[in-house]
């Protein structure tokens, strides 16, 4: 007589005393349940007298994919603790910690332990993926084609499957979203310390402000938020006084320019033309200033025993003018204390010494 025993993922089938598995092709969804009840037993199979599983908490959603006698055979939640012992499976990609189960059949357990907690079996060739291990045995994730059981009366309908995935697809994006806002929070937090370092009339808040701003925008996060309005609060009496101060300067500028230009109008009209800037900065030696250690450059001009200021340029070789006489324009930066100040030079011409 042929005799059927059915396995949760597998069906074990006995012709006479020879045992041959094959595991069951996954099933998609039909429907989702919600749990009722504040505790309910995931179990093994369909009856109580299957081994349990997990305990489920009200509110717990489930994908059913079969009906029997008042009992719904439901995908393994994601948390769903699964084990198998280690030496039956080959670790194949170490950074996924993807493995592969390298013997015929290898049982699925609820606990890390042997004894009466058989949830299903995996077969030879089979992927799993590691979450963790303990003594001799891997945790992992739940596989496809396990399945458990659950008393229908304890649940009710909540909806289908293109419900239920929509659902998990937006949960999915409102976690990456999260991440992101995160991220933006972390990278305002760093700009507003290093704005923090500066000299107070320096300090520009303008873009970390919009940072923070787009984050209470955009964020469901209450405390990712409040943190952002913190910020903006403490920042933006700050950041008003310095958009002032911003305004001032760059109209005193410009007033300066109009008023130079007033007047430089008026003595040219004085003396029938425009006053010409002089054609030189400084004119003298070029030399070497030696070691260049604690110097603002490696050359000075001098007259006599007299340094007149140290050179520097971008664009121009100065050794080419080395012991030579010249007559320099360009821009003149003050240096430390005791120091003579630095031409950036743009401009260099040899001289006769008598042109002075």
């Amino acid at each position: 007589m042929i005799k059927y025993l059915l396995s949760i993922g597998s069906v074990i089938i006995a012709l006479g005393g020879v045992f041959v598995s094959s595991s069951l092709t996954a099933q998609e969804p039909q429907e989702v349940v919600e749990v009722t009840v504040q505790k309910l037993n995931l179990r093994s199979g369909a009856g109580t007298t299957y081994p349990v599983i997990q305990t489920l908490t009200k509110g717990e959603k489930l994908l059913v994919i079969n009906e029997k006698k008042g009992w719904l055979e439901v995908k393994l939640p994601e948390d769903t603790k699964c084990w198998v012992i280690r030496k039956y499976v080959e670790v194949t990609d170490k950074e996924k910690n993807i493995a592969v189960v390298k013997v015929g059949r290898i049982n699925i357990r609820s606990r890390p332990e042997s004894g009466e907690n058989v949830i299903g079996h995996i077969s030879e060739g089979q992927t799993i993926t590691i979450r963790a291990e303990k003594g001799e045995w891997y945790q992992i994730a739940p596989p496809e084609n396990i399945t458990g059981w659950i008393s229908k009366k304890y649940t009710r309908y909540w909806g289908n499957y293109d419900r239920y995935r929509e659902v998990k697809e937006k949960e999915v994006q409102e976690k990456a979203n999260k991440e992101v806002l995160q991220e933006m929070f972390e990278k305002a937090e760093k700009l507003y310390e290093e704005e923090q370092k500066k000299y107070p009339i320096e300090q520009d808040y303008s873009a970390v402000l919009r940072l923070y701003k787009e984050i209470v925008d955009k964020s469901t996060a209450t405390s990712l938020t409040e943190k952002c309005k913190e910020r903006i609060n403490q920042i933006e009496p700050k950041e008003t006084i310095l958009k002032e101060f911003r305004i001032s300067l760059e109209k005193a500028m410009t007033d300066k320019k109009s008023i130079e230009k007033k007047y430089q109008e008026r003595l040219a009209e004085l003396y029938r033309k425009p006053i010409e800037p002089p054609a030189y900065d400084a004119r003298g030696w070029v030399e070497g200033e030696g070691k260049y250690v604690g110097r603002p450059s490696a050359y000075k001009l001098t007259l006599g025993s007299k340094t007149i200021s140290f050179l520097k340029s971008h664009s121009i070789n100065l050794d080419k003018y080395y012991g030579c006489f010249v007559g320099v324009r360009g821009n003149i930066v003050p240096n430390k204390l005791g120091q003579e100040k630095t031409i950036i030079v743009e401009k260099i011409e040899m001289l006769n010494e008598g042109d002075f």
